[in-house]
């Protein structure tokens, strides 16, 4: 029974995606599907002082959150001869920085007017710092040659920061303090670019991509703290440039199928990030935040690739 079972939900599945592909043949030409791997740092130049110790300071330089794998997809329908939709998808979730203090005399985020932490006696504290990037876009592409295309379209992106600290008095652990900094940022825009072939030698090319772009950034920033039960949100709406560049190598398998490995870079202006919301927010005596989007966060890094045609 389990093997006849089997074989109708194979047959159904075979059926689905012939009747599928059968649809796709109506509207496009050709499908390319594009899909690997993505290893790209953060940084970011923002120097806010954001975390003191009765002897020391920390500042966003010294919470840089390294780098992140994430996954990439790209559809690519053939319209015409010289006209192709692109749909292209990517997410990464693991930037983050961890590490441990302790101090005799107290430890604070840069809160105004006197901090928020625990002061006037021995403090463990832990600091977390966690970002995560998506992307969608859908692109209008039309080629001028061979070798060069330029398209248009419209992109998404969320940049996400959450930093937090678990302040603990040591030999005391009941008195202890949560502290929180969220920066959400949601982007929308449209944005124009090149796609070039810059030399081919039998199987490998080297290709070159630029983008940039306009957005809308609709801004959310949030500061909480366990005690006094603080909780506060801002929002803001900004504009913001994206710019972007790829340099890829590739290897053609055969007509239908390529490796491709390259160089990625991308920058974003007018962000909100968690460090830069720190000396921004009020503790006492009316607790409040505000939504600074002033940091421009680089992403750059590698990616590997699979390219290859469902069907031409």
């Amino acid at each position: 029974m389990t093997f006849r079972y089997t074989g109708f939900i194979l047959g159904v599945s075979l059926l689905t995606a012939s009747a599928v592909q059968a649809d796709l043949r109506e509207h496009f030409d050709a499908i390319e599907v594009r899909t690997g791997a993505l290893y790209l740092q953060r940084s970011n130049f923002a120097d806010d002082v954001i975390f003191s110790t009765s002897s020391a300071e920390l500042t966003a330089q010294d919470v840089q959150q390294g780098e992140d794998t994430g996954w990439e997809l790209s559809l690519f329908g053939q319209i015409s001869d010289c006209k192709r939709i692109e749909f292209r998808y990517f997410h990464l979730d693991g930037f983050h920085f961890g590490e441990s203090y302790t101090d005799p005399g107290g430890i604070v985020f840069n809160t105004q007017p006197f901090g928020s932490g625990l002061v006037d006696f021995p403090v463990a504290a832990n600091l977390e710092y966690g970002a995560e990037l998506t992307n969608y876009e859908i692109n209008s592409r039309c080629a001028v040659n061979p070798d060069l295309e330029w398209f248009w379209g419209v992109r998404h992106i969320r940049s996400r920061d959450q930093l937090a600290g678990y302040f603990e008095r040591i030999g005391n652990p009941g008195t202890n303090n949560h502290v929180a900094f969220g920066a959400n940022n949601y982007l929308t825009g449209v944005q124009c670019g090149l796609d070039a072939v810059l030399a081919d030698v039998g199987p490998f090319s080297l290709e070159a991509l630029v983008k940039a772009g306009l957005y809308h950034n609709q801004v959310q920033t949030s500061y909480s703290e366990t005690q006094g039960a603080i909780s506060v949100v801002a929002r803001k709406d900004v504009p913001a440039f994206v710019g972007e560049l790829q340099l890829t190598g590739v290897y053609h398998i055969n007509s239908s199928a390529s490796c491709r490995i390259g160089y990625q870079f991308l920058v974003m202006t007018n962000i909100a990030t968690a460090p830069n919301q720190v000396t921004n927010s009020v503790r006492f005596p009316a607790p409040s935040t505000v939504a600074m989007a002033t940091d421009s966060p680089i992403y750059q890094g590698i990616f590997a690739q699979l390219d290859f045609y469902l069907y031409d």
